[in-house]
């Protein structure tokens, strides 16, 4: 839902993100590693960092499989939802 940093997140909308990348070698597992920066400080997105990221993608659109081949492009997709729990900030 943004193209470039500093994204805008408003409560109750659902994020959605995707990341084209080629990992340099074989991949077993991949980890979500997701927070915002707020003052400075990094506001982890519960129940979305630490997860396993296992929605990963064929460059073609196909479910990739488990195992991530070194130098073979894949897609990353997943969508979070902005909690009411988050921190309330102005954008001014």
């Amino acid at each position: 839902d943004c193209e470039k940093p500093d994204c805008l997140l408003k409560h109750g909308i659902t994020v959605t993100v995707e990341v084209r990348f080629k990992p340099e070698k074989m991949i077993k597992n991949l980890i979500n590693d997701v927070s915002a920066i707020l003052f400075n400080v990094p506001l982890l997105f519960v129940g979305v960092d630490g997860t396993d990221a296992h929605d990963y993608y064929n460059a073609d659109g196909s479910k990739a499989e488990w195992l991530l081949q070194g130098g073979v492009e894949y897609i990353y997709k997943n969508n979070f939802p902005v909690l009411a729990t988050y921190p309330r900030v102005s954008s001014q």
